[in-house]
């Protein structure tokens, strides 16, 4: 008679700040959950909310974990693997979980089937469904493509129509639901701390990759997560700055040789003619947050955001506002992210301009965007430059005025409407009216950023990244 196969020790990491209703929900169903067994690790960073508390009351079968600080989720993962690595157990596997997401059953259970096809699989993701609607799937990791610094979602779409294998190779998956084989953790190393939060699990599963490890997805693992479009673009000045300063960072670090200056240098443009129309929008706390993010890369000063900085206040511009205009015939409303909203957008704009004809402009990829069904859509392309200006002299001929979330970037194509209105999460509208000085103003300006960019890009790309200690929980 055999011996019965011994089952894996299987530690999850629940990184937690301020979210003690999210969490609860998670640890009662886990609690719930069948199939192989597993301890949980809750560390906190520091949460004002009563989390600890509640742990310790409620789930006593949870290990708890204080930092003592805000860490970020790079550095409350960190912990939570430091802890794991250092443990009597001897773990197997570490579960890396997002304190707000929802485990369907049998989630662990197919991801330690995914990740024991191959004895060289380090990372095995779960297909991370809508937490508002369970037969849409927002990821299964992604694909770096390296041409465009695009991050290229792997089955994003109706959960019905995946025509994938049972696992796939990615170059990540997001730690929402992340399953980690101890022995090319130990091999590799836990993330880099320069992150703070976002991009930290790209870089683990880029340098798991080129160390010789395989990164999969898998179709049978599903946990439910919060909209990232709609979560991301109203998240603050501090986290688009993290978003920003941590892009130009992984690409720095990671990017082909014969690639880098360019990625760098298409980043730093964008970014900066954002940063520049924000500046002449009166935000200067967006417009800072993405020239801090440039700056600080530069001189390498990474780790978390300098708050104080990015808090919000009010918006100073030499304009006088303006009074919406009383009647709009053809409205173009341009959205990118954050599907929620834009609804809600249009049905403000439907009910203030009911004879107006609204029409929707979405320039994403994103397969969450286009399955929304805004009325009168259409998607633009907007990935060139000749594209660009085809837009700046159709728009004025097609629309009276552009109508667009105040968090949105603003482009030049803009100003060439008659009417140009922002319109913030209250409701609230920002109207500017066309001006032929701005647009020169803008125009020249945005030729200074472009010799700005091509500078900034020649000093990050040859310069060495720093030496980091990924294996520092051995201190």
């Amino acid at each position: 008679m055999s011996e019965p196969t011994q089952q894996p020790r299987v530690l999850a990491i629940i990184c937690n700040w301020n979210k003690q209703a999210f969490l609860r929900g998670l640890l009662t169903s886990l609690r719930q959950l069948g199939g192989t067994p597993f301890d949980i690790l809750v560390v906190d960073n520091a949460s004002t909310d009563g989390s600890p508390q509640m742990v310790r009351e409620e789930f006593p079968e949870a290990n708890l974990h204080e930092t003592g600080a805000n860490l970020g989720g790079t550095g409350g993962f960190n912990a939570g693997m430091s802890w794991g690595l250092r443990s009597n157990t001897n773990y197997d596997f570490f579960w890396l979980l997002d304190n707000d997401v929802e485990v369907h059953p049998h989630a662990l259970d197919a991801l330690l089937d995914a990740i024991n096809e191959d004895a060289k699989i380090a990372l095995a993701g779960s297909a991370v469904l809508l937490l508002n609607n369970a037969e849409h799937v927002q990821e299964m990791g992604a694909v770096v493509n390296w041409e465009t610094g695009d991050l290229e979602r792997a089955g994003e779409g109706p959960l019905a129509n995946l025509d994938r294998p049972k696992t796939f190779k990615v170059d990540y998956c997001a730690a929402c639901s992340l399953l980690a084989r101890v022995e090319a953790i130990r091999e590799v190393g836990i993330w880099d701390p320069g992150y703070f939060v976002y991009w930290d699990d790209i870089d683990w599963g880029v340098r798991m990759r080129r160390a010789g490890w395989r990164v999969v997805s898998t179709t049978e693992s599903q946990v439910r997560h919060e909209s990232f479009d709609n979560r991301r673009p109203t998240s603050g000045s501090a986290m688009d700055y993290l978003r920003y300063r941590n892009a130009y960072y992984f690409y720095w670090r990671f990017a082909p040789r014969g690639r880098r200056f360019s990625l760098l240098y298409s980043q730093f443009r964008t970014n900066l003619a954002f940063a520049d129309s924000f500046e002449l929008d009166g935000d200067h706390v967006g417009a800072k947050a993405m020239r801090r993010a440039i700056t600080d890369v530069l001189h390498n000063n990474m780790g978390a955001p300098p708050w104080e900085e990015f808090k919000k206040a009010t918006k100073q511009t030499e304009e006088k506002p303006q009074a919406a205009p009383a009647k709009l015939k053809r409205i173009a409303l341009m959205l990118r992210d954050n599907p929620e909203l834009g609804h809600k957008i249009h049905a403000h704009l439907a009910k203030e301009y009911g004879e107006a004809e609204i029409e929707t402009l979405i320039f994403t990829r994103s397969r969450e965007m286009q399955r929304e069904n805004f009325p009168r859509s259409r998607f633009l392309n907007m990935d060139t430059f000749p594209r660009r200006l085809a837009l700046a002299f159709s728009l004025p001929f097609r629309y009276d005025a552009i109508v667009a979330p105040a968090f949105l970037p603003r482009f030049l194509f803009e100003k060439f409407v008659a009417w140009n209105i922002r319109v913030g999460e209250d409701m609230s509208f920002e109207t500017r009216r066309r001006s032929l000085r701005e647009i020169i103003r803008l125009a020249f300006r945005r030729q200074m950023i472009t010799l700005q960019a091509a500078y900034y890009a020649l000093r990050l790309a040859f310069k060495k990244p720093p030496e980091i200690d990924y294996h520092h929980w051995r201190e």
